[in-house]
This record gives C-alpha cells, sequence and structure tokens, in this order.
C-alpha cells in the first residue's frame, strides 16, 4: 500500500485517487475542528472534499480523494493540465478559518485516448472527418425546412482550416517555433 501523503501536490493526474493525511497545531480535529478542501478553477474542474471524504483522527484529518473527483478535476484539461487553487477551509461552530492554500496543476487521464492532444490536434481530426464525409456525400453544404435554415462550411473552407491547423500542429511540434533555425556565417573580406 502506498504512503499516505502529508500535504497536496502540485501535480495530481485525473483519475487516480490520493489519500492524505493533514493538519495544522492551530486546528486539531480532536479539538473540534472539521476540514473541507475547495479546489476551484473553471467551473466544470471546481471540487469540493467534505464530509465523508474527511475523517477525523486525533490531531490531523484522514482525507481520501475519489478517482471521480480527480477525473472532475481534470475534465477538458489540455495536455499541459489545468490549474486549480485550493483552499483547506476548518470550521468549529461558527468559526471559519482558511488553515491553508496553494495550487496545484491536475494533468489529463492517461488512461483516456487522445488525453496529451493539443486542440489543435483535436480539431484537425474533426476537420478531416468533415472533410472526408462531404467528400463521400455523406455531407451537406446548407438545408432549410419550415423557413429554419442552416448553412455549414464550404469544402473549400474545411480546407483553409485544414491547413491553418496543420500549420499550427506543426508549429506545437517544433516547440512554437516558425521553421528551422538558421544561423549565419560570415567570412572576412578577402
Amino acid at each position: 500500500m502506498a504512503e499516505r501523503l502529508t500535504a497536496i501536490p502540485d501535480h495530481i493526474n485525473a483519475g487516480t485517487s490520493l489519500e492524505l493525511t493533514l493538519g495544522w497545531s492551530d486546528y486539531p480535529a480532536d479539538a473540534g475542528w472539521a476540514l473541507q478542501l475547495y479546489f476551484n478553477g473553471p467551473a466544470a474542474n471546481s471540487v469540493v472534499i467534505e464530509s465523508g471524504e474527511v475523517v477525523a483522527n486525533a490531531k490531523s484529518f484522514d482525507v481520501a480523494i475519489s478517482t471521480a473527483k480527480t477525473s472532475q478535476m481534470g475534465t477538458g484539461a489540455p495536455a499541459d493540465g489545468v490549474g486549480l487553487h485550493w483552499v483547506a477551509r476548518l470550521t468549529k461552530g461558527g468559526v471559519v478559518k482558511d488553515a491553508e492554500e496553494g495550487d496545484v496543476t491536475v494533468d489529463p487521464d492517461p488512461a483516456t485516448a487522445g488525453a496529451y492532444q493539443s486542440q489543435a490536434e483535436k480539431d484537425l481530426i474533426a476537420v478531416n472527418a468533415a472533410i472526408t464525409a462531404r467528400l463521400a456525400g455523406n455531407g451537406i453544404e446548407s438545408y432549410q425546412i419550415l423557413g429554419r435554415a442552416a448553412t455549414f462550411y464550404s469544402l473549400k473552407d474545411l480546407y483553409a482550416i485544414r491547413a491553418s491547423l496543420e500549420a499550427r500542429v506543426a508549429s506545437e511540434k517544433r516547440g512554437g517555433a516558425f521553421g528551422p533555425t538558421v544561423l549565419p556565417t560570415f567570412m572576412p573580406a578577402s
């Protein structure tokens, strides 16, 4: 069995569980303090860890963060993760204290297909699928039913979008550079 963590780590993989033992000398569990952990970021990623997941254990708190909670924290995370701010809030009666806070990066679940694809790579896959459907005759450019009309990207537009996305993906793979680095060599005049 893995050793319990005594602090919230800087990085968490979505889809993993965490077991922590947290404590603050000013707010001991055996003195009646209750702990809630708030992880805040984009709305879809915000999570609260509270009673049922937090158990008082003498002066500290045993915390179990489930795979479901870390998966929610990592919802839609890009390849470089999503940043969340966390706060350890303790309450006792009507007293509320924030004992500690920090930041954590939640990386995508490595077991999820495409977890480490950039948005441009995902968009390129979707555009290629749209082009394939249109060429196979399964896609329509526009339609109208009962006075309501819908127009979709033309093949010309889809090809232009694909070219732009291919350039963006190539740039990402080069580390954001515009192209290969060329260093000039100057020779002394003869």
